[in-house]
């Protein structure tokens, strides 16, 4: 049951009915074995427990550390990594954490990381997925999370200059704390506050900095000190 997840997810599936297209008789002849029935799937998928999710965690660690050592990772050149949350929309509501969020769906509201598009390769490799109850605050256990992340990406063999990016969401002292002591670099959206719009319109027009955009004089950049933290 495990191989048919597995053969399933390469195969493009994201969903228990997407497995039906392993009953083809090609895609047995090619995994050597009978494919149960997308019901098969479901019974199994149920009988996991939220005791079980830190074990598949460190599978997928594990299973990073063995490609990236095999080539597949940035080994010591500069790693970008996208840290962000999403919201996984369900449908029954006896899921276990499954609530309304900000979004008004149903679902989970899980923090993710991932290779940034600007990072050498581009692979877009997972990094860490932690699953969180569908109403939890975007900064809540972020901290954690941005540990987790920089210890698999160093574990996996990452050795070279890390830098994390982070959306207003992640906003928090537990965050910057998190990446400074992990040794990393990192770019965080800051929520806009009345005095912090004051300091941006007092930022002289020749201190700005134009930088790639999609779009023509989009985007510019400047520094300022904000607030001295100790």
């Amino acid at each position: 049951m495990h191989l048919s997840c597995i053969a399933s997810i390469l195969a493009g599936g994201d969903c228990i009915d997407d497995t039906a297209i392993l009953e083809s008789p090609n895609a047995q002849v090619i995994l050597g074995q009978i494919m149960p029935a997308p019901s098969r799937f479901g019974v199994f998928l149920r009988s996991f427990e939220t005791s079980d999710i830190a074990d598949v965690e460190r599978v997928a660690a594990l299973l990073l550390k063995r490609a990236w050592l095999a080539g597949a990772g940035p080994g010591d050149e500069p790693l970008t990594i996208d840290v962000d949350s999403t919201i996984c929309q369900v449908y029954g509501n006896k899921k276990e954490g499954a609530y309304f969020g900000y979004t008004n769906l149903r679902g989970y509201h899980p923090h993710l990381a991932a290779v940034g598009k600007a990072a050498v390769g581009k692979t877009g490799d997972i990094l860490g997925i932690v699953t969180r109850e569908g109403n939890a605050n975007t900064a809540r256990g972020a901290g954690e999370f941005v540990t987790q992340v920089i210890n698999n990406a160093r574990a996996a063999g990452a050795t070279g200059e890390i830098t994390m990016c982070f959306d207003s969401g992640f906003f928090s002292r537990a965050v910057r704390d998190a990446a400074s002591a992990g040794d990393v670099r990192f770019s965080i959206t800051t929520r806009m506050s009345k005095r912090l719009k004051g300091i941006i319109s007092d930022i002289q027009e020749d201190a700005w900095t134009s930088i790639p955009y999609w779009l023509e004089g989009g985007a510019d950049v400047a520094e300022v000190k904000y607030r001295q933290i100790q």
